[in-house]
C-alpha cells in the first residue's frame, strides 16, 4: 500500500472530506509505520524464519537501513552485522560499509594478507549516544579496488559509479565490503567488481531499504527489514525529540484521533 501526502484545509466547505480522510487513515495507520525488531534478538530469529520459508533459491536479503546514505546516514553502523555474527550465521556478504581508515589499512596490507581491522561505529551523531566500539574483523584481504563500476540494471542502467577505494575482508563466515565513501548498493556490480557473487551468499546484508530491491530481491529467497541503529532508523524511540507537540502518533501509540464537533 502506498501513502501519498495530502493537505486539506478543514474549513466549512471541506470539513466532511477532511474528516473522512482522517478516519480512513486512522483505521489503516499501523500499515504506514515500521515496527522494528531488536537487532540482538529479533534479527537472528527473523532470519532463521525467512531462511526456512523457501529453499534452494538465493540468499536471505537483510536490509540494514538504519544508517542508509540515501536518507543522510553514515553507512557504518555495525549493529546488524555484529548481531548476525553473534547468532552464528555463516555465508554472510555485507556492505558497502563506509570506513576510509579500514580501507587504508587493508590496502596497505595487500591482497592475501591476514589482518585484524576495527570497522565501523566511528562517526558520532548529535543527540545520539556515543557509538558502540568498532567491530573487529579478523581474516584476510580477499580483494581491493578503485570502487568504480558500471550499473547493469534494471535501474540507472549504464551509469558509472564510484564508491571510493574499497576492500573486502573475508573472515571465513563473512565477506565484508568496506569503502571510502558512503554508497547505496544500486547494482550487483558493487560486489561483482570485487569478485563476489551476491547470489552465492547465505545472508546478504545491505545498507539500503528501497533502491536495492529491483536488483537484489529477485536473487533472494526472503527479505528481512532490520532495525539497526542510526540517524535514518525507523524506530522513533532512537530520536531525542525536543520540539515535537505531543501526543502524536506513532510516537505515542495509544493516541486516538477524535472527529471535531462543530
Amino acid at each position: 500500500m502506498h501513502f501519498e501526502e495530502l493537505l486539506i484545509v478543514r474549513d466549512f466547505l471541506a470539513k466532511e472530506p477532511c474528516d473522512d480522510i482522517c478516519l480512513f487513515n486512522t483505521a489503516l495507520r499501523e500499515r504506514g509505520i515500521f515496527l522494528p525488531l531488536e537487532p540482538t534478538q529479533g534479527v537472528p530469529d527473523g532470519l532463521a524464519m525467512a531462511a526456512s520459508a523457501l529453499e534452494d533459491r538465493g540468499p536471505v536479503l537483510m536490509l540494514d537501513h538504519g544508517d542508509n546514505c540515501m536518507s543522510g546516514g553514515t553507512c557504518e553502523n555495525m549493529d546488524v552485522l555484529q548481531a548476525a555474527l553473534e547468532a552464528g550465521l555463516t555465508g554472510i556478504v555485507a556492505g558497502p560499509i563506509n570506513d576510509p581508515d579500514a580501507v587504508r589499512q587493508a590496502m596497505a596490507a595487500g591482497v592475501g594478507a591476514e589482518v585484524e581491522i576495527s570497522v565501523g561505529n566511528k562517526i558520532p551523531a548529535d543527540g545520539f549516544p556515543p557509538p558502540l566500539p568498532s567491530l573487529k574483523l579478523t581474516g584476510h584481504v580477499s580483494a581491493i579496488g578503485d570502487g568504480r563500476y558500471t550499473i547493469e540494471g534494471p535501474i540507472y542502467t549504464g551509469m558509472v559509479c564510484n564508491m571510493g577505494r574499497c576492500a573486502v575482508i573475508d573472515t571465513g563466515r563473512a565477506r565484508v565490503l568496506i569503502a571510502e565513501e558512503t554508497h547505496e548498493p544500486w547494482d550487483q556490480a558493487v560486489f561483482t567488481s570485487l569478485g563476489i557473487d551476491p547470489a552465492s551468499a547465505g545472508y546478504l546484508i545491505l545498507k539500503s531499504l528501497m533502491y536495492c530491491r529491483p536488483v537484489f530481491e529477485p536473487l533472494s529467497k526472503a527479505v528481512v527489514e532490520c532495525a539497526g541503529g542510526g540517524v535514518t532508523g525507523s524506530d522513533y524511540g532512537l530520536f531525542p525529540f525536543r520540539k515535537l507537540r505531543q501526543p502524536i502518533y506513532p510516537i505515542d501509540m495509544d493516541v486516538v484521533w477524535e472527529q471535531p464537533h462543530d
